[in-house]
């Protein structure tokens, strides 16, 4: 939850939506035993955000890790998620951002 930039107001408040929606529906749905996460990745290469496109000057610079992330790491966070034994886990935003929000 953070903008690294002017002119992101509207995708900051995106972000933060999404992180008050997820924080109210674990306690609306929790009861029923149902569990809501977010996870916001930081910059991550695909076809559409390629590591070397025109944006990496910009965000590679900005992570602490200096390196996009790969698809493979938001899946595996997703696994965990959907996963045996993490039903204690809810109303979490999980970062998977290479440190961009450190």
């Amino acid at each position: 939850e953070v903008a690294p930039t002017a002119g992101l107001d509207l995708y900051s408040m995106a972000k933060f939506g999404m992180a008050g929606l997820t924080r109210a529906w674990a306690h609306d749905l929790g009861p029923q035993g149902i569990t809501v996460n977010c996870i916001q990745p930081g910059p991550v290469e695909t076809d559409m955000n390629p590591k070397d496109g025109s944006l990496s000057g910009f965000l590679t610079p900005r992570t602490a890790i200096k390196r996009y992330g790969r698809v493979e790491e938001i899946a595996e966070m997703v696994a965990y998620l959907v996963g045996a034994n993490t039903d204690n886990v809810t109303g979490s935003i999980l970062n998977n951002d290479g440190g961009l929000s450190a």
